[in-house]
């Protein structure tokens, strides 16, 4: 229900978007045509979308990327085009979420053309669905992405032998130059979308051909739309639930479904006759698919034997027996140490900064008259919650993503989930959810977005339930803070090196790592029974990143908009904990009153009611839960005021911390709830409080089981 509710809702944004959109919308406008851009995925679709629109969706050189579809129009010569980019597909089934989209939009939607983009390096892999795109589609245009490349590789491909065997134009482009891809809308600018050909390149056996057009005869009686009646026949024996449903409604009235459903029993009364049942008719079905493109590749492409070495050379370390996991950790503590190292800078200048605005914004205020509660509360309740977020988010977010996207373009994240496929299987799970923890590195909101990749709805609710339990963006500097302060604590000069903190931090996301496949195997043996699913995923020859574009798309589509999100959430949170540090209960404040009663409670698991309440106050933003504890510890009004590590490590040790402290209060920071971003998007994909309660209560059930018996082990041992 939820992938078909999902189906639905980008169906009806696609239609608005393209609503009016045709050649007879308006006599005195330019005529205006729809344009589907198809292909298989991690062909640079997205890329040359991005390039002829001028937009900035995010592309990453991986499949599962686009699982919706954007619309954005170009002009060209005396017309305008409205391109739609869809999710990258294998075939125009209906398996998966992005089939279903895919399928829909290639489909029923009635494009005036179909831009396929394929590959150029490699074109069979693309022939399977550019066949099936061009049974349907009316008009095509293919588009061999890559093309410096594959003269680098010695491929040559005959685009006239080729365009003349599938009856549409042929062209190559290179998907990140504007020049190249102009082709595109000058190809298009010289059809003729009048007219059109149809002439199916596929020649199936001769059973199913006669049996497919005993149906046809009934469907062309019913049906006069765009869609080519011989492909909707077929379609009819394939037995699938979506396509026959969305079929069967073209047909008016309920005596023309029911002539075209008796038609097709004797079809496949026909076809059982002579031997051919389901799986044999699905069998000859794809082989016929499968044939007809190998046959057009191999007389169309010459290639002079020219390999992608350095894709063969990495991937001996990226993907081999030995050095897969090494290299994954390796590359992890370079990350870390590199956010961690350069973000202490900048989040330092930007604590100073806003320190000096907030004593210029509360003078100002206060030269307003204000009441001297309403002007404490707006600067050192609202703007100092803000304040700290920003400083302490913007910085490592800033550096991580950049780096996060270079993984993604440079062709590396594909390997992680290769990697990570059997582990993950015999966990009764999916491999892609090695791309959805890598997400969830970054964002856990972004990683419960990203299990939309996974087409088992079972897997998907896994990848849900268990993103939380990698430390997101917002919980590495705390982690980060936690571990310098514990160094502090043992001694080590000046609380360890960047590269030790690094280390220690990479350590605790290996036991997220685990605990991950731990609580996958426990949910797939449970309430979420049943076998893991096989998936397609293409590993991508190595590229050069573009570095200026990365930085500059991560900076302004991921990282402004969570800081964005952040920011809305965290803001309000910030008047509610001035009030109750200010709110006098007694002979206390409520903040007093809580952490009394929270302090029993939280000595059952190492720590303190103070750290209990910072987590609890800190649910909208992780980076606010050492602040928060700070302004408790210190008896302050408000969050603001920037202390320092070595002031924090003095405040903590006036207060009685101990190893046991600094350790349960690190490993439930670790484990702990979402925060209140992530549960409202868990809900938001799922549709399910049931989902969205148990996304809360795993990982801190784990993280508070896991602290109760650290803290009962040094009780017993120490």
């Amino acid at each position: 229900m939820f992938l078909l509710d999902k189906l639905s809702k980008i169906n009806k944004l696609i239609k608005d978007k393209l609503k009016g959109v045709g050649k007879g919308a308006n006599k005195a406008a330019r005529p205006s045509y729809k344009i589907a851009l198809a292909g298989n995925p991690n062909v640079g679709k997205s890329t040359i979308f991005n390039t002829l629109t001028g937009l900035r969706r995010h592309t990453g050189n991986w499949s599962g990327k686009t699982v919706d579809s954007a619309v954005a129009k170009v002009s060209g010569e005396g017309r305008d085009y409205y391109f739609a980019d869809i999710p990258g597909t294998y075939s125009l089934a209906t398996n998966s979420e992005e089939e279903r989209i895919a399928t829909d939009c290639i489909c029923f939607y009635g494009a005036d053309c179909t831009v396929i983009v394929a590959d150029g390096t490699a074109l069979t892999k693309s022939m399977p669905l550019i066949m099936q795109i061009r049974e349907v589609s009316r008009r095509c245009v293919l588009c061999l992405n890559f093309e410096k490349q594959s003269r680098r590789r010695g491929i040559e491909t005959d685009k006239e032998k080729l365009s003349e065997m599938l009856g549409m134009p042929v062209i190559g482009v290179d998907g990140k130059s504007k020049k190249s891809v102009k082709e595109i809308t000058d190809t298009l600018d010289r059809m003729d979308f009048e007219g059109y050909s149809l002439s199916s390149p596929i020649e199936y056996h001769e059973d199913i051909t006669s049996a497919v057009k005993m149906v046809e005869r009934e469907v062309m009686r019913y049906y006069s739309g765009g869609v080519p009646t011989f492909w909707l026949s077929l379609k009819l024996f394939e037995e699938d639930n979506f396509l026959t449903d969305k079929i069967l409604s073209l047909f008016s009235g309920e005596d023309g479904r029911a002539r075209v459903q008796n038609a097709l029993s004797e079809a496949l009364n026909f076809l059982f006759e002579r031997g051919i049942d389901k799986d044999k008719f699905k069998e000859l079905e794809v082989n016929s698919i499968v044939l007809a493109g190998e046959r057009a590749a191999r007389e169309c492409c010459v290639s002079s034997g020219g390999k992608d070495r350095l894709t063969e050379r990495l991937d001996k370390f990226f993907v081999g027996k030995y050095t897969a996991y090494p290299v994954m950790i390796l590359l992890l503590g370079v990350v870390l140490w590199i956010t961690l190292s350069l973000a202490n800078y900048p989040s330092a200048m930007l604590s100073r900064i806003f320190g000096s605005l907030q004593i210029r914004i509360y003078d100002a205020l206060c030269s307003l008259n204000m009441s001297g509660m309403m002007v404490d509360g707006l600067v050192y309740g609202v703007l100092g919650t803000l304040f700290s977020v920003v400083s302490v988010m913007l910085p490592p977010m800033a550096i991580f993503f950049p780096l996060f996207t270079l993984l993604e373009d440079f062709g590396y994240l594909p390997r992680v989930a290769y990697n990570l496929d059997r582990p993950f299987a015999r966990c009764g799970a999916c491999g892609k959810m090695g791309l959805t923890m890598c997400m969830g590195l970054g964002c856990n909101a972004v990683g419960v977005c990203g299990a939309r990749i996974i087409d088992s709805d079972r897997e998907k609710k896994i990848a849900v339930l268990t993103n939380s339990l990698m430390p997101c963006n917002g919980r590495l500097p705390m982690l980060s803070t936690l571990i310098t302060l514990f160094l502090f604590f043992t001694g080590a000069k000046e609380g360890g090196t960047g590269m030790g903190v690094a280390l220690i931090l990479s350590a605790m996301i290996i036991l997220s790592i685990v605990f991950t496949f731990l609580i996958s195997k426990l949910l797939s043996s449970t309430v979420l029974k049943g076998e893991s699913s096989s998936f397609t995923l293409e590993l991508p020859s190595f590229r050069v990143p573009n570095v200026p574009g990365v930085i500059i798309n991560s900076l302004t589509h991921r990282v402004f908009a969570l800081l964005m999100r952040a920011m809305a959430i965290s803001a309000p949170m910030g008047l509610v904990i001035f009030l109750l540090a200010n709110i006098s209960a007694g002979d206390s404040t409520l903040i007093g009153e809580a952490v009394e009663f929270l302090d029993p409670i939280a000595a059952v698991f190492g720590f303190d009611g103070v750290m209990l309440l910072s987590f609890i106050l800190g649910m909208p933003a992780n980076e606010i839960v050492l602040p928060v504890a700070m302004m408790v510890y210190t008896g302050g009004g408000a969050i603001g005021e920037e202390i320092g590590t070595l002031g924090m490590y003095e405040i903590f040790s006036n207060h009685g911390w101990s190893s046991v402290q600094y350790i349960t209060v690190a490993v439930f920071a670790l484990f702990h709830f979402p925060c209140s971003t992530t549960l409202i998007t868990v809900y938001k994909e799922t549709k399910s409080f049931m989902m969205t309660f148990l996304s809360f209560i795993i990982p801190t059930a784990l993280g508070l089981l896991l602290c109760a018996l650290i803290n009962l082990a040094f009780t017993v041992f120490s």
